[in-house]
């Protein structure tokens, strides 16, 4: 019989998550789209990663190993362009994160994490961790814009309920 695993990415909030062959093809397809790269070219290295995890029998991974293995695949293959847009991309992703700040009720100010968006989504809503996860990634995504050093935590709220009615998801909007 044959052994069979599945490995789990631990995220730098420190959950984890299953390894999922699909994210990892959509996070290489968005550098491989700038630089002339197929979806195709997407699932390939996606699935190469993956046989590299199962080959060394990995039971987890941190997101930063897997982001590597993404870099290393990308260059050996010839696309080092799409592996440098994404590094830029992270890159900037972070520093942004660093400098963004919610303001609260009361004037208390408090370092912008994800991680506080995805627990007030699953306090407000019956969604899982990982649908909160992509919808506070969609509302950081228009969050974390150049010279945006500080937001209102209403304005937060109000977005990510906003993305709720978007996605259908909602009876109702509440607001906390």
């Amino acid at each position: 019989m044959a052994e069979t695993w599945t490995t789990q990415v631990i995220k730098r909030d420190g959950t984890t998550e299953p390894f999922d062959l699909e994210r990892l093809a959509g996070a290489l397809w968005r550098g491989l789209y700038a630089v002339g790269g197929t979806l195709t070219d997407a699932r390939q290295l996606a699935k190469a990663v993956a046989l590299h995890l199962g080959r060394q029998r990995r039971t987890d991974v941190t997101s930063d190993e897997l982001f590597e293995m993404m870099l290393k695949a990308l260059r050996r293959v010839r696309f080092a362009e799409a592996a440098e847009l994404l590094l830029l991309h992270r890159t900037l992703r972070s520093v942004r994160r660093e400098q963004l700040h919610v303001r609260h009720h009361g004037d208390q100010l408090t370092r912008w994490e994800k991680r506080w968006l995805v627990r007030v989504a699953m306090e407000i809503w019956p969604i899982s961790h990982r649908m909160a996860r992509i919808i506070a990634g969609e509302v950081e995504e228009r969050l974390l814009v150049p010279d945006r050093t500080e937001v209102a935590r209403e304005k937060v709220l109000s977005m990510l309920n906003r993305k709720m009615c978007e996605l259908g998801l909602a009876d109702a909007v509440p607001m906390r």
